[in-house]
């Protein structure tokens, strides 16, 4: 029961809000300012929790700073201490949200920062894989790290292809609907 307590608590839940908000911004546009991107997520996030919205619209500053001094204000939004990026929701989501702001181009270089910062690598590499491989599509991943991106499996129960056909299929379903 502790997965569906902390799931319906409101930072849990403007976390998935914030992530869900920026894959959707990706799909929708093909570049956006940092600045209007952080407010979009902010006012998605905002009626789930303030205090996160506002977080969010806070690392347009920390964007104009040094990697290693953005690392050190978001650790500070965790309630406890960890070496490098905790796990807690605010931290990994602003610490993703950041990565993708800093390298929105480059898919590898964005993962790579995310698991540069230590900690919670593997949540904030899934989050931040997931916002710039949404921005840069399935053909420029496969580019950049040739057959690598195919040899993604769910714990081998769908392979890359199937995997593929169905996020095709959810998009389609999604964007019918509009």
């Amino acid at each position: 029961h502790f997965n569906y307590v902390s799931h319906l608590d409101s930072k849990c839940l403007a976390g998935s809000v914030a992530i869900a908000g920026a894959v959707a911004m990706c799909l929708r546009y093909k570049r956006l300012g940092y600045n209007t991107f952080l407010e979009k997520l902010s006012k998605l996030v905002r009626p789930f929790h303030g205090d996160f919205a506002d977080r969010i619209l806070k690392l347009s500053n920390l964007l104009k700073s040094s990697t290693t001094h953005s690392i050190e204000n978001i650790k500070c939004f965790t309630e406890a201490s960890s070496e490098g990026i905790s796990a807690y929701v605010i931290p990994s989501v602003l610490w993703s949200l950041y990565c993708f702001l800093v390298h929105p181009d480059d898919f590898f270089k964005c993962v790579f920062l995310a698991i540069s910062a230590g900690g919670e690598t593997n949540s904030t590499a899934a989050m931040v894989g997931c916002i710039c491989g949404t921005f840069l599509g399935l053909s420029k991943i496969k580019a950049y790290g040739g057959h690598m991106a195919s040899l993604v499996n769910d714990n081998n129960t769908w392979d890359f292809e199937e995997l593929v056909q169905l996020a095709k299929s959810l998009y389609n379903l999604k964007s019918t609907q509009y």
